[in-house]
């Protein structure tokens, strides 16, 4: 079963409205991926979502870390959750993002065909609400989707080869992330 070599890392730091959309979207599609906490908000993660969880039996852990009041905690939070960690994949998430199925085990078995690889990832599609100016009765948002891949970098990294790669990680201007790939 693809979903057990799985751990979603999701990385809170507040907005619990967006930690329980993320459970209940989980719990709705039925997806049985295992799922790490990792919370550096200044409060815990609602209880009532945990106990949502566990009578959902999802397979979970929720660990409590220190405020995340800087980038050194934040990426201390990071290495101690993947440390902790005992699947063949994990992947970083935010907590209002969606997970996609299809997509996630298309990484999952492209990695296995490629042990040479560390991580698969392919398009995000960003939608960002903007209010239209309507007046208070009125309350229409619209999204304008936006590919991060080809505002970042839009490129396919194993043609590079190694040394290019880290060269081009190390010197590019543009943050890149590897929020959302799949990595072994």
């Amino acid at each position: 079963m693809m979903e057990k070599k799985l751990t979603i890392l999701v990385l809170l730091k507040e907005r619990p409205f967006y930690t329980k959309r993320f459970i209940d979207f989980f719990i709705k599609k039925k997806l049985k991926y295992n799922i790490f906490f990792a919370d550096g908000g200044r409060k815990s993660i609602h209880k009532e979502d945990l106990d949502k969880l566990k009578k959902n039996k999802i397979n979970f852990f929720y660990k409590k870390f220190p405020h995340d009041k800087n980038f050194k905690t934040y990426m201390n939070k990071i290495s101690v959750s993947l440390n902790k960690i005992r699947t063949k994949y994990v992947m970083l998430f935010e907590n209002d993002d969606f997970l996609i199925k299809s997509n996630i085990n298309y990484c999952i078995k492209f990695l296995k065909k490629k042990p040479k690889l560390i991580g698969c990832g392919g398009y995000l599609i960003n939608f960002s609400l903007y209010n239209t100016g309507q007046s208070k009765e009125n309350k229409n948002l619209f999204g304008i989707p936006i590919n991060i891949s080809k505002i970042k970098h839009g490129i396919s990294y194993d043609l590079m080869g190694n040394i290019n790669r880290a060269k081009f990680f190390l010197e590019t201007k543009n943050p890149i992330t590897s929020f959302n790939d799949i990595l072994r």
